[in-house]
Parts: C-alpha cells; structure tokens; sequence
C-alpha cells in the first residue's frame, strides 16, 4: 500500500502519539502544555503541487496544495486541530485522480487499465475506486468508445478481438454490441492484411508448407477456422 504522506509527527518532550490502526496515520498528539504547532509551510522544490509542513521546526508531513489550502494549514496553528486522517484520506484521493487524468490525457484507457495503473502505483482500494468513478462520470473513460475505437485499428480475429478487450476489462456485453455493428467481411479483409504484413516470411515457403505457415499466422492473430479456410482458398488462388 502507498506510504501515507503524513508521516510521525514528534512533539516536545517526547510526549506519547496516538495513532489509527496499522496505517502510522495520526490522529491526535497528547502532550500535556505542550501543544505541537506548524511552524512553516513551504512549497516543494520536486513536486511544486505539494505543500511540505513543519511542526515545532522539523519536517513533519506534506499534502497537495488543495489540501492545504482547504484545511488551512498556516504557521501558528494547533496540529491537534487539523483532522489528519480525513486530510490523509482526501489527499491520496486527489494524488489519485491526478495521475487517473494523466493516464487519459496520454490515450484512451478503459475503467480496469485505470484502475491498475493506480494500484500499480501504491494507491489504496478504496482511492482508486473513487478516482476512476469520478473520471468515469466526467466521460473520460467509456469502455464501449474504447472497444469501438479498439475495432478501427486491430487486425486480430474475432477470438483474439475478445481476449484483448475481456483482459482490459471490457464486458462480454460490450464487445458483443460492438462485434456485432461490423462489416461483412471485416474479418475477412484484415486476416489478408494480416498476410500481407507477412509476405516476406511466407515468400521464401510454398505450396502445402506455405499454407501450413499462413494457417498458423491468422490461427496465432484470433481468427476463427471459417475466416482462416476462406482467406487461405483466395490465397492459394492467387498462387496459381
């Protein structure tokens, strides 16, 4: 799991913490009189969207700038009274969202290559699934675009078409609208182009052998028999 941005505070005297869970999130500081306080705050020099803070004079946590700015967190104020884990939960949360739209902006993406890239990432379950519904309901992620966009450039066959796309998380449902909005002869057509991208490999074989070969190119692309038997009969005519 991503490591919480908000790390251990430790205030005057070696006063005891409190924290929640196994996470190492702070949720308050007892220390007595001693009332730790944010000393400075400054943007980071790496990452200009984060804010660094510091309590009783030492580094103590940083947030995104949205967080600090939301929560206010200023020189002079009491740690005590800054709601850490919400802050810590909102700000993997927006850390999230940010690299989700990065993610979107470099190509079309469906819902499950978001949602594992952000777990790649070290995100938690329940901030990735946030991100990706938020950027799902803003339309800059839809698994039936991404399927019929997928269609106009492969040149796999049918069974490879819904391999790829079941393993980017696109439903049954989906592809099968999809598949079923396409030419005749789509498949037909691409398992050609499939052979022509291929003709170098094929010249130097012929007759029986080179069928053989050509069989087992369109049969490794996802084409079904029918397609593959259809091609290889025009093909062999044009040998001839």
């Amino acid at each position: 799991m991503r490591q919480p941005n908000i790390v251990k505070i430790r205030p005057k005297n070696k006063k005891t913490l409190k924290k929640s869970g196994n996470r190492g999130i702070i949720t308050s500081v007892r220390t007595g009189d001693d009332m730790p306080q944010i000393t400075k705050t400054e943007r980071q020099k790496h990452n200009r969207e984060r804010v660094s803070v510091f309590v009783d004079g030492e580094y103590a946590f940083s947030v995104l700038d949205e967080i600090a700015a939301v929560y206010k967190i200023e020189s002079g104020k009491d740690v005590n009274s800054l709601p850490l884990e919400e802050m810590q939960s909102e700000d993997e949360y927006l850390s999230a969202l940010k690299k989700a739209y990065s993610a979107v902006s470099s190509g079309a993406k469906t819902a499950k290559q978001i949602k594992d890239k952000l777990l790649r990432s070290g995100f938690s379950s329940s901030a990735v699934e946030r991100a990706t519904a938020r950027v799902e309901e803003n339309g800059y992620i839809d698994d039936a675009a991404y399927c019929e966009d997928f269609l106009r450039t492969t040149l796999l066959g049918k069974r490879g078409i819904e391999y790829k796309l079941r393993a980017r998380g696109v439903s049954n449902e989906i592809i099968s609208t999809a598949l079923e909005k396409l030419d005749e002869g789509f498949f037909y057509e691409n398992a050609k182009k499939v052979l022509d991208k291929n003709a170098r490999k094929l010249s130097v074989l012929a007759g029986r052998e080179k069928k053989a070969k050509a069989y087992r190119i369109l049969e490794q692309n996802g084409y079904e028999s029918d397609v593959i038997r259809d091609v290889l009969a025009d093909f062999g005519d044009d040998e001839e």
